[in-house]
């Protein structure tokens, strides 16, 4: 995309949505960066009405029915459900004699389950908690279908399994093995993820199309219907997902933002299956890793069990595609990854050493299956390690100092399980080992002083792309000494290097494979930020008039053709990301290699195009080279976790600022993101498009609200964190309001103190070393343990 000229698509941020080969666009990197207000869901309403199961096949090419099974068949179509990730329902489990008909009924879930039960209004997305009772007395009062006027239509979602129904589950052996709640197979077991959880809605309520979290497996039972209860699911293949997420960028939406409601009309003009069920009472729904999945309740109350499991195979497909998609869309990661793979490679670690000097050349057929997938579980680490290793012969500081090298390997104790979970203060990654923190951008509470691990954290990934804190003063952290890493893995290597055919070798922190690695890469942007603070250069395009004053910290320089160029424009012109472009530029002095890029970075992106998409498509590791630069490219929109104190990334075009708690008039407390899922409809941002043609307009006086950054949890993280976003940006006239703070125990601000100021605000392109604020939005402090403050 490029800047319009004259009249465009989308007049909200005034950019063409023609096609434009790499050499013609040429938007300046003052323009790239836009702060957006969330796209309204006052839109997203649905009625079934007149929906028939069989018709809505015959509506799209192709829509195409879930396979079903009966309970009898469920053994074999559950290994076919694994191996080709396609949608299945197993039916019938409610003709079992073990069935718990009573207790799946809503008057015992009164009498032994919920008092009461938070819920989401379908139309707008605010959630308020309700008296059980009344939410069921309203649900059954409700028109069987949604009208035009109506204003309120209630869905409870993400509530907790009752411990009876949850011990049913496991224990009555209906529900087939490999599927119930935290089995032996499920990795999420072991790190103690609620996942189990109950849904209540009434016809017309439903879910916005999304994917599990995390490449997770979902399996959804219907438990209860009254009124011929049902429920409609629209589901893709789990290799289709790159194919969605493209379809709805097409539709001007982001997949895994999950807020897009889309039509059947849309369905059917999908480029990729689509598969169509009516689940009814007793079925079983099993979502594959990675499917984009809508259900729309049908009829009277229905309600449904639902949970996720983490497969080996899982893991692999979140740690090599939707991890790296969370960081550049900002979805909160919750599952782990990282320290899920690491803690289950201890568990195989020592299950290996219960093995030795036990005949392994022969092993059991069970063992036989455990030294291979223990393979592949190294081999994934492996790419982790990659990513987090730092410079060698570079002391990190460490938030857990080393202390458990002097013990044999056999008996290593890792650390890491006293370190408090730490999260990217931007894209809601968890923090496994390296990062980057400033400890200036935070207060701390009652003056005490800040810690390591108590400022302002980013990852190394989001670090690499330009995303910072305000004042961009950070700092490479590590979280526990990288050789503990490296022991674990060695050791799990001896013990799988039987003989001299299957021999691993050992890694160090010196092996040249790990020289690639996006910490390392990122640590090299560090050290230009701090060594050439305050300095500019130009960026040289090849487009005439297009050149550009940026921050030294921007661009790389080539000693061969005597040119700069800014990030921005390497990827767009040579396809090639920052941190490769950084690792490349640093890997010699005389630019001999850099400057051979230029010309051979495109090619070799589009020699490797159909491979990288076979790897998308299989969920298998891909060229990480190619992965970085096509998501940098096709991924623009971000929603900074809690708007907190933040510089985007020169790769974010649109960035989404998110209030997260409201405390509404009636002094109840609707939330925008529940448990599980990102905030499907926050409130507006006060901020206009800093680009929009249309006249500035005043914006409308909010409700008066408290907003609090809702991080992920931790006891370690006490801090607040200022509540605004600093984006680069060309000179722009913006409205923002004018908010007066409150003293405790003063007077409380004049209705004319109140009103929006017309104000006219000019931002110069600021580097990230700057320390004025370019735009200010709700000048907010968010205490980090959630004590509502005062503004």
């Amino acid at each position: 995309t490029h800047v319009a000229d004259g009249p465009c698509e989308n007049p909200d941020d005034n950019l063409c949505s023609c096609e434009v080969g790499a050499s013609t666009l040429s938007t300046p990197v003052d323009l790239m960066n836009h702060v957006v207000n969330p796209p309204s869901p006052l839109d997203s309403r649905i009625s079934t009405c007149g929906w028939i199961f069989e018709d809505l096949l015959k509506k799209g090419k192709r829509f195409r029915p879930v396979p079903r099974v009966p309970l009898k068949e469920a053994t074999r179509a559950i290994i076919r459900f694994d191996k080709d990730g396609v949608p299945l329902i197993i039916e019938g489990l409610h003709k079992e004699s073990s069935w718990p008909k009573e207790d799946f009924h809503p008057d015992w879930l009164k009498d032994n389950g919920y008092k009461e039960i938070s819920v989401r209004n379908v139309y707008d997305w605010t959630d308020k908690t309700m008296i059980f009772e009344d939410f069921i007395e309203k649900s059954r009062s409700m028109p069987t279908f949604a009208s035009p006027q109506e204003q309120e239509r209630l869905y409870g979602k993400d509530a907790k399994c009752p411990g009876k129904w949850a011990k049913w589950l496991c224990e009555s052996q209906v529900v087939p093995s490999p599927l119930i709640p935290d089995n032996v197979d499920d990795l999420l077991s072991s790190r103690h993820v609620e996942t189990l959880m109950c849904y209540i809605g009434v016809g017309d309520t439903f879910t916005p199309c999304h994917k599990d979290l995390c490449a997770s497996s979902g399996q959804n039972l219907m438990c209860y219907a009254e009124m011929d209860g049902s429920s409609f699911w629209f589901m893709t293949k789990g290799a289709d997902a790159p194919e969605a997420s493209k379809y709805f960028h097409e539709l001007k939406q982001e997949l895994d933002h999950e807020t897009h409601v889309i039509t059947v009309e849309q369905l059917a003009n999908a480029p990729f299956d689509v598969y169509i069920a009516e689940q009814r009472l007793g079925d079983l729904v099993l979502v594959p890793p990675r499917s984009c999945h809508q259900v729309v309740n049908y009829g009277g109350i229905t309600i449904k069990t639902s949970w996720s499991r983490m497969t080996l195979r899982g893991l692999e497909i979140a740690y090599y595609h939707e991890l790296p998609i969370y960081r550049r869309v900002c979805r909160p990661e919750i599952y782990r990854v990282k320290s899920t793979i690491f803690q289950t490679l201890i568990k195989r670690r020592d299950i290996l050493l219960s093995l030795k000097g036990q005949a392994v050349p022969a092993p059991k057929t069970g063992d036989k299956k455990l030294i291979s997938t223990t393979k592949d579980l190294l081999n994934l680490f492996d790419s982790v390690l990659l990513e987090e290793s730092p410079t060698p012969n570079r002391r990190f500081p460490c938030l857990q100092p080393i202390t458990s090298l002097n013990h044999s390997p056999d008996s290593l104790v890792i650390s890491s399980t006293l370190i408090d979970q730490l999260t990217c203060d931007f894209c809601g990654a968890d923090i496994f080992q390296s990062f980057f923190e400033c400890l200036s951008c935070v207060n701390a509470p009652n003056g005490s002083k800040i810690e390591h691990g108590d400022g302002f954290v980013i990852c190394a990934g989001c670090y690499i792309e330009g995303r910072s804190c305000k004042c961009g003063n950070m700092d490479p952290m590590q979280c526990r000494p990288f050789q503990e890493l490296l022991a674990v893995r060695n050791k799990v290597a001896d013990l799988l290097s039987v003989n001299k055919h299957d021999l691993i070798p050992s890694l160090k922190d010196s092996t040249s494979t790990l020289a690639t690695g996006i910490f390392r890469a990122a640590c090299k942007l560090q050290e230009i930020r701090k060594t050439r603070k305050g300095e500019e250069r130009t960026c040289s395009t090849i487009v005439a008039g297009s050149s550009h004053l940026v921050p030294c910290s921007w661009v790389l320089n080539c000693k061969k053709c005597h040119r700069s160029r800014c990030f921005k424009h390497i990827l767009t012109s040579q396809k090639l990301h920052s941190a490769d472009a950084l690792l490349i530029h640093a890997s010699d002095s005389s630019h001999e290699e850099h400057h051979r890029h230029h010309g051979s970075s495109l090619q070799n992106y589009d020699e490797g195009s159909d491979r990288f998409f076979q790897t998308q498509r299989m969920g298998s590791k891909p060229d990480f080279t190619q992965q970085r630069a096509h998501l940098a490219e096709q991924y623009h929109t971000c929603k900074p976790l809690n708007s907190a104190f933040i510089q985007a990334g020169w790769y974010d075009v649109h960035v989404q600022l998110v209030p997260t708690i409201i405390e509404a008039k009636d002094n109840s407390t609707n939330s925008s993101q529940d448990s599980l899922t990102p905030p499907a409809s926050p409130p507006l941002s006060p901020l206009t498009d800093l680009d929009s043609p249309l006249p500035l307009q005043v914006l409308p006086a909010p409700v008066k609200t408290t907003t609090v950054a809702n991080m992920s949890p931790s006891l370690k993280r006490k801090r607040t964190v200022l509540h605004f976003v600093d984006v680069p940006s060309r000179m722009h006239k913006v409205r923002v309001s004018e908010k007066l703070a409150v003293t405790p125990g003063g007077p409380e601000p004049s209705k004319s103190q109140e009103t929006f100021a017309d104000l006219q605000v000019t931002s110069q392109l600021l580097s990230s070393d700057s320390t004025t604020p370019s735009v200010i939005a709700d000048n907010v402090i968010c205490e980090r343990d959630q004590e509502v403050m005062q503004v």
